[in-house]
């Protein structure tokens, strides 16, 4: 094979300057994806990891829990059992009701996904809760915390 010194010679200067500038790219780039993975994984970390379900209070510490059965119908390892303070059947609307007499949760089942609480009409489930038993009644549990 024959090469051309003077050729390469003149050429060689560009293919350094080629390189480095493609190195800087690419190191701008990889750092920025960096960046980006990095801010998708804590998002990522939020949105599936949540806590147990707990029920919600109003400001007079009743329950916004109307019994409607809904996050006991949705949950797919049935992990939620609702007892009804009275075994009444309900009218069509799903805003009212009575508070649950016992609202157990078993913490084994639950995957804490979160479907219990986006399928409650009236916000009553919030998933920020731990326990640390295997099975909880949430609306004792709550009067205990007080």
């Amino acid at each position: 094979m024959i090469v051309n010194i003077r050729f390469s010679k003149k050429i060689h200067p560009w293919i350094q300057s080629f390189k480095l500038v493609s190195g800087i790219v690419h190191d701008i780039f990889s750092i920025e994806q960096r960046r980006k993975s990095y801010q998708d994984s804590i998002k990522l970390k939020s949105f599936f990891k949540s806590g147990y379900p707990s029920l919600v209070k109003d400001h007079f510490e009743n329950f916004l829990c109307v019994s409607c059965d809904l996050c006991q119908k949705i949950c797919p390892t049935n992990a939620i059992k609702i007892e009804k303070a009275k075994m009444v059947n309900f009218p069509n609307s799903l805003m009212t009701g009575e508070t649950p007499k016992h609202f157990y949760l078993d913490t084994i089942k639950c995957t804490q996904c979160g479907q219990c609480s986006d399928v409650c009409i009236l916000n009553a489930i919030d998933t920020k809760a731990f326990y640390e038993d295997d099975n909880v009644d949430l609306v004792t549990e709550s009067q205990s915390a007080k």
